[in-house]
């Protein structure tokens, strides 16, 4: 029966039709495979100094990551592995620049006869907290030829033990 006449009637009380919204889903999106593998190619062969992560070409290309991974295995292992080879090349220059800097404190310090420490040697390159880091930490060990091997894990100056008060 029609609703309208239904309102119609005397004495009907007014009809409110009930209105359900159900999730859209959007079409399935065709990718053509071809220009993809081609792109992913390019990708893997750029100089590892600009390699980028497979997320950000993920989200170049406008595909998952599971989706590229899924289709493309051995590209994207390779386009993974220049990325990782990159950040550990970035990882070690900058181990490099640290161990320089801390040397040349650690130089201009004894110039000055001052103690050689995590605090001074902060101090000096105005890095507040670097010692914080554990690789700062094996560095200046090295530097002053301590066993930084048996140092507990509560030593943050040699010397002085603390204990970190916990969070």
């Amino acid at each position: 029966m029609n609703l309208s006449l239904l309102a119609r009637m005397p004495g009907a009380r007014p009809v409110v039709q009930l209105e359900l919204h159900f999730a859209f889903r959007a079409p399935t999106r065709v990718l053509d495979w071809k220009s993809i593998r081609k792109k992913l190619e390019t990708e893997a062969a750029v100089p590892i100094t600009a390699a980028r992560s497979l997320a950000a070409v993920g989200r170049k290309l406008s595909v998952a990551v599971r989706t590229l991974r899924s289709k493309e295995p051995k590209l994207c292992r390779t386009i993974s592995l220049h990325f990782l080879q990159r950040r550990s090349e970035e990882s070690a220059q900058k181990t490099e620049e640290l161990r320089k800097e801390i040397v040349s404190a650690c130089e201009a310090l004894r110039g000055h006869g001052d103690r050689i420490v995590f605090a001074t040697v902060s101090a000096h390159l105005k890095l507040p907290g670097l010692f914080s880091r554990p690789i700062a930490r094996r560095i200046f060990a090295e530097t002053l030829g301590l066993d930084y091997q048996n140092w507990p894990k509560t030593v943050t100056v040699p010397g002085r033990q603390r204990t970190f008060v916990g969070r």
